[in-house]
């Protein structure tokens, strides 16, 4: 009884409690109108094995800028991997150097700095999140992190009230699946001072594959990204480059609320029974909507040329996958590729699929549809 006594009142004490707001206003909008991100280093996943070719980029010569900023560090412009975590001036001096830009279903940030130090800063700030850097191709700027675990929980302040309420929210919760997160980041040099950023996130979800009696079985699958997620990561980039918090966020909800056109796309017969796509876009916005839809697809683009305006990538065919990609991973089965751009009449480009081994097989033409069908479902 007088167990039951004291539960009770301990209800009535911690209820009474739950009407203060634990939150300051700001962190109310935040909760309310963002989702939040909370990675764990220890729960992390490991993508596919890098290919040798990509494990040691070189740094020194791969952004040629003509000028550099005078107020820079010289060492700036050509750190090394080790000499990265000494980097503690967030470059950026002020905030109207970096700005949000939207094109149809394309968002990014625009920096005012050079390629070569975003670069840094970038690899940078994914570290001080907790992740690994998987992949990187300083010749193309992108680079890939390994998954971690995302399980955010509200920051409630400091004090033995909020560590006992937060006791409670914790006890008796079954076991959530988890979600694991990932990020490609693309680094494009805009002139000599200017560079612009791409973020794109990736998202695997725990699901149960089969159960056991009382044990569950799980496996993890790749699920659609929750937008709000990859938004609060670019807010929080945008605040590690320098900026104001507020403004940020200003910036983050006018790009929201900006129109998005999607292109017109079309899917064709070409030559030689390959697959090609016709874009009711120019050349240049036709290149841009492309490598938007190779972040969201994680295509390999092992070079790329812009002024020809060609893409050198590595897939892996459809026919190929099976039993050998299921043991040793697509990685091992990858091959190369060539996806041109020909602007035509009427401010149209068209997208063509090469076979670099000029082998012409049956499956190689295939998979120009499968893969080119991939890509219009980004736009969809």
């Amino acid at each position: 009884m007088n167990k039951k006594i004291i539960f009770i009142c301990f209800s009535f004490f911690i209820g009474g409690c739950s009407s203060i707001n634990p939150f300051s206003e700001d962190e109310k909008v935040k909760t309310e109108q963002n989702k939040t991100f909370s990675y764990y280093a220890d729960k992390s996943v490991t993508s596919l094995e890098v290919p040798p070719d990509l494990t040691a980029p070189g740094y020194e010569k791969s952004f040629r800028l003509e000028k550099i900023n005078s107020g820079l560090d010289m060492k700036m412009v050509s750190l090394s991997d080790k000499d990265a975590p000494l980097i503690e001036d967030r470059i950026t001096t002020s905030f109207e150097d970096i700005k949000i830009e939207k094109d149809g279903s394309i968002r990014w940030l625009s920096v005012g700095k050079d390629a070569e130090t975003i670069w840094q800063l970038a690899k940078e700030f994914f570290k001080s999140q907790g992740f690994v850097i998987e992949k990187e191709n300083k010749k193309t700027g992108v680079f890939q992190t390994n998954y971690l675990e995302n399980r955010p929980r509200p920051k409630l302040p400091k004090s033995s009230l909020n560590l006992i309420k937060q006791a409670i929210q914790d006890f008796g919760k079954s076991y959530s699946l988890a979600s694991l997160d990932s990020y490609r980041i693309r680094i494009e040099p805009v002139g000599d001072n200017k560079t612009d950023v791409f973020l794109t996130l990736s998202q695997l979800k725990e699901v149960i594959s089969k159960v056991e009696g009382n044990i569950q079985h799980t496996v993890f699958e790749e699920s659609d990204k929750d937008y709000s997620i990859e938004t609060e990561m670019l807010y929080t980039f945008m605040v590690y480059l320098g900026g104001d918090r507020s403004a940020a966020r200003e910036k983050i909800i006018a790009s929201n609320e900006s129109k998005s056109n999607k292109p017109s796309i079309e899917i064709n017969d070409s030559i030689n029974g390959y697959a090609k796509l016709t874009f009711n876009l120019n050349l240049n916005e036709t290149w841009d909507n492309l490598s938007w839809a190779f972040d969201q697809l994680r295509i390999d683009v092992e070079d790329k040329d812009i002024l020809e305006k060609t893409f050198y990538i590595t897939e892996a065919r459809t026919a190929d996958k099976g039993i050998m990609s299921s043991i040793f991973g697509d990685d091992a089965i990858k091959k190369n590729y060539q996806i041109a751009l020909k602007e035509i009449p009427n401010s149209k480009t068209e997208v063509y699929f090469n076979d670099i081994s000029e082998l012409n097989e049956k499956e190689t033409k295939q998979f120009s549809y499968d893969f080119f069908n991939k890509v219009l479902e980004q736009f969809k």
